[in-house]
């Protein structure tokens, strides 16, 4: 897996409900308010709890947006109630976290905050530990699990996300700007732990011979994408290796953080599309 390329996320949400825009924009207007885990702390944590319950109180009490969506189509206000629901639990997941900062934690909460984003656009995940799975390569047994799996609802169960959570603190090498973010940005081990995690999910993925991961390092995740020809997964799996000069090629993303009130606005079209597909069983 040695060639690794930058792209933007560009997908549009013309096969899903129209109903989708309108709760983007609703999230857009409701959720005006950002934070840094590592540099929002003291006084910042303060500041962030009263913007989130303030945010919860109107949210809870508001009726336009209601009478909004049921002018548009009735049937759409069971989803703004859902979408409505998953945002009140994700900012009080969020206060949760914030209360207990000063305490000690343990790994996976930013995790737990990414399953309990995600559910705002219909994305429903199931912890990796679920399912083990274990591969040979160059003759070491290879064991792993990601971090969370989105499963496709629909028909036949497979695979549309493969999430692996890094620790923050040696994920990231060197500074970094969005717009000359490139792979020498992060770290090898952690781009090489990722790559065997995608290609031990490939034949369980929605998209094989391509498989679609996230990275998730803190609050920020990198949306991954791996080409993998058929046979080479197969002989992965029964040889260990890939003949050269073939090899596997994983593109990616910038890094987003959903923590970002500017950066969701990037990703929350993406999100909806994969909601959309893991519940009706879109065929890409």
């Amino acid at each position: 897996m040695s060639k690794v390329k930058t792209e933007n996320i560009d997908r549009s949400l013309g096969i899903v409900p129209p109903i989708c825009r309108t709760l983007k924009q609703l999230t857009i207007e409701n959720w005006t308010f950002s934070y840094n885990f590592e540099l929002d702390k003291g006084s910042g944590i303060k500041d962030a709890m009263e913007k989130t319950e303030k945010a919860i109180e109107e949210l809870e009490n508001e009726q336009e947006m209601q009478e909004k969506v049921t002018q548009e189509d009735g049937q759409n206000l069971r989803l703004y109630y859902i979408w409505r629901f998953n945002v009140l639990n994700f900012w009080r997941y969020f206060l949760t976290l914030l209360a207990r900062w000063g305490k000690p934690q343990r790994e996976g909460r930013y995790t737990n905050l990414l399953m309990a984003f995600s559910k705002i656009f219909f994305l429903y995940p199931e912890t990796g530990e679920s399912v083990r799975d274990d591969i040979c390569i160059k003759d070491s047994n290879v064991h792993g699990t990601p971090a969370i799996r989105y499963m496709t609802m629909a028909n036949e169960t497979s695979q549309l996300l493969t999430v692996t959570e890094v620790k923050q603190y040696n994920a990231f090498r060197g500074e970094y700007n969005a717009e000359a973010f490139t792979f020498k940005n992060v770290s090898k081990k952690v781009l090489g732990q990722h790559g065997i995690k995608l290609v031990m999910e490939a034949s369980e993925s929605y998209f094989f011979p391509y498989v679609v991961g996230l990275l998730c390092i803190g609050t920020k995740i990198i949306f991954t994408y791996l080409y993998i020809e058929r046979e080479d997964y197969y002989r992965i799996k029964e040889k260990g290796c890939i003949q050269k000069p073939r090899k596997a090629t994983i593109s990616y993303t910038r890094p987003f953080d959903f923590m970002d009130a500017n950066d969701r606005q990037y990703i929350m079209d993406t999100f909806f599309w994969f909601g959309f597909v893991q519940s009706h069983g879109y065929k890409y």
